[in-house]
C-alpha cells in the first residue's frame, strides 16, 4: 500500500512539474522553431492565453498575429482560414492598443492578404481597402519595418 501511495505522489509531482514547465514555456523560443508546426501552435496558444488574461498585452497581440499568419500558410487546408482570421483580429487588437507601432497593422494586413489570395475574389474585394490602409499606416510609422515589406506588398 505504501509503495502505491509513493508511486502516486511521484506521478502527481512529475505531472505537476511538466504542466508548470509548459506554462512557463518561452513562446518566442518556440516560434523561432516554428518549422516544427507543433511549436508554432504552442507559441500561438501561449500568446492567445496571455491575451485572454490581459487584453491590453500589446506584445502578445502582435506576436499572436504574426504566429497565426505563419500558421495560416502552413496548416492543413481546414485550419488555414481560422488561423488567418485569428491573425486579423489579433493584429487589429494590437493596432488599437499601440496605434503608433507598425506590428499590429502589418500582421493584420498580412493575414488579410493571405485570406484574399487563398479564398477567392470575394475575399480579395472585401479586404482590398483595409489592406491598403493598414500597409499605408505601416509606411507612415516605419517604412523599414520587416525590411520594407509593406511597400512591396502595396505594389502587389
Amino acid at each position: 500500500m505504501r509503495a502505491s501511495i509513493a508511486v502516486f505522489y511521484i506521478a502527481a509531482l512529475a505531472t505537476s512539474a511538466v504542466l508548470h514547465a509548459q506554462s512557463q514555456a518561452d513562446p518566442d523560443a518556440l516560434y523561432r522553431e516554428r518549422a516544427t508546426l507543433a511549436k508554432a501552435r504552442e507559441a500561438a496558444t501561449i500568446w492567445s492565453e496571455r491575451l485572454a488574461k490581459d487584453p491590453k498585452d500589446f506584445e502578445s497581440a502582435w506576436k499572436l498575429a504574426r504566429a497565426t499568419y505563419w500558421l495560416g500558410g502552413h496548416e492543413d487546408q481546414a485550419a488555414r482560414r481560422p488561423a488567418l482570421e485569428r491573425g486579423v483580429e489579433a493584429g487589429r487588437q494590437a493596432s488599437v492598443l499601440e496605434p503608433t507601432r507598425p506590428e499590429g497593422y502589418f500582421w493584420m494586413a498580412a493575414s488579410m492578404g493571405s485570406l484574399a489570395e487563398s479564398f477567392g475574389m470575394r475575399q480579395g474585394l472585401k479586404y482590398r481597402t483595409p489592406i491598403r490602409e493598414a500597409l499605408e499606416k505601416v509606411l507612415q510609422i516605419d517604412a523599414a519595418y520587416q525590411n520594407g515589406s509593406a511597400d512591396r506588398a502595396l505594389g502587389r
